[in-house]
């Protein structure tokens, strides 16, 4: 039930500040932070324990704003993962349009 409530705040937030469109894929980042760490190798080992994560959201247009100069327009960018997604955006000069799931 918690998570439920807490992918439902998620979701609500995310609408909130969404750039484009409303289905945007949002990008999440997860990073522990070990208690101690023997090296900086920060695989976790019996001698370490996560006492916390560091989260950060954004969406993939972050990446691609402002990448190209003005007047250079019209070229479509396709994203996918190692999980099966696939993303296109249109760049025209540094504005970024989400046009949805797969390869537009």
């Amino acid at each position: 039930e918690s998570v439920r409530r807490s992918s439902k705040a998620t979701a609500e937030w995310s609408n909130s500040i969404s750039p484009n469109d409303d289905n945007e894929p949002l990008v999440r980042l997860l990073y522990p932070v070990l208690e101690s760490a023997v090296s900086v190798d920060t695989t976790l080992t019996n001698q370490s324990q996560v006492v916390a994560m560091v989260a950060s959201s954004f969406y993939l247009s972050t990446f691609l704003t402002n990448i190209l100069p003005s007047g250079q327009d019209g070229i479509v960018v396709v994203i996918n993962n190692g999980c099966g997604q696939v993303y296109t955006y249109e760049l025209n000069g540094s504005e970024v349009t989400y046009l949805g799931e797969g390869d537009q």
